[in-house]
C-alpha cells in the first residue's frame, strides 16, 4: 500500500496512477497463498486433520477481514474512491 500511494502522490493524482489493478491482486493472491501454507505446515503438530483446518480457517478468515478493512480504510482515507 505504502508504494502505491508514493506513485500515486508523485503522478500528482491520488485517484491515477499506482499500481495496476491486475499486478496488486496477483501480489495479495500470492501473499494470501503463501500465508495459508504456512499457516497449514506450523499446525503439523495437530494430528487430529479437522481441528487443523478449524485452527487455520480461524486464521484465513481473520486475516481477510483484516485485509478488506485495511484496504477499504486506505482507499477512503487517501481519496482514492469513497462511497
Amino acid at each position: 500500500m505504502a508504494v502505491d500511494y508514493l506513485l500515486r502522490v508523485q503522478d500528482g493524482d491520488v485517484r491515477t496512477g499506482g499500481i495496476p489493478t491486475e499486478l496488486s491482486a496477483l501480489v495479495h493472491i500470492a501473499l494470501a497463498v503463501g500465508a495459508l501454507w504456512l499457516a497449514l505446515t506450523g499446525t503439523k503438530p495437530v494430528w487430529v486433520w479437522w481441528k487443523r483446518f478449524l485452527i487455520v480457517a480461524v486464521q484465513a478468515v481473520f486475516g481477510f477481514v483484516l485485509y478488506a478493512v485495511v484496504g477499504i480504510n486506505y482507499v477512503c482515507r487517501a481519496g482514492i474512491d469513497c462511497f
